[in-house]
């Protein structure tokens, strides 16, 4: 009989878990779960969470470490479809191990808003709307390029958190002014990204601007 394929998941949501735990999906494969073990629950409690999310506060020890441990017994595959952190985790833990996955300088490319557009500029500029990057503490007037009303959203954001039309300089400062709590848990979460980002692209970028751009 075949021995289950080891497959490890990098930051699995319930979703994942719940369709992982099948019984004909956990015939053919052996799962392991990251940052934590505890993340393999379809519903992992907060404390899980927060405690997945700070250790990869030093997500280049966290992926170099997995790395080590897994080339002793290197795994069948690493996935993850988690579009925060997970896919981008899974691309950096398989490519030094010589396991299939995409880059990882292209999916942060393309998590990062305001890269993103940059390249799609240089290659399809017909088809690229124009855009400006914002930074909030540089608001004391218009910033170039930008033309209202329009659209602005964080340079790297998630399920459209802090994203919505703006009407004119005033409306842009009350969407990018958080308060201490929403600056705290947003610097918290782009920690791991900015890191990963200066690695592998050498951009410094920061994920804590905003981009504006032209209505689609």
């Amino acid at each position: 009989m075949t021995s289950p394929k080891h497959v490890v998941v990098a930051w699995p949501t319930g979703w994942e878990v719940s369709e992982l735990s099948r019984p004909e999906v956990a015939a053919r494969y052996r799962f392991s779960y990251l940052p934590l073990p505890g993340m393999g629950r379809a519903h992992p409690d907060l404390a899980t969470e927060v405690r997945g999310q700070l250790r990869l506060l030093r997500v280049e020890a966290f992926v170099q470490d997995t790395v080590d441990r897994l080339r002793n017994a290197p795994p069948d595959g690493v996935i993850g479809t988690e579009d925060h952190l997970g896919a981008i985790l899974a691309a950096t833990i398989a490519e030094p191990l010589g396991l299939p996955a995409p880059r990882p300088a292209a999916m942060l490319l393309c998590q990062h808003k305001h890269r993103s557009r940059l390249v799609q500029a240089a290659y399809v500029p017909e088809a690229t709307p124009w855009f400006a990057r914002v930074d909030p503490r540089d608001l004391a007037r218009e910033p170039a390029g930008v033309t209202f009303p329009c659209f602005a959203k964080p340079v790297r954001g998630s399920f459209s958190v802090f994203a919505r039309r703006v009407e004119d300089l005033a409306d842009l400062r009350r969407l990018t002014d958080l308060g201490w709590r929403d600056r705290w848990f947003w610097n918290l979460r782009q920690r791991p990204f900015e890191a990963l980002l200066r690695r592998h692209t050498g951009s410094d970028d920061g994920s804590r601007c905003f981009l504006a751009e032209e209505f689609l």
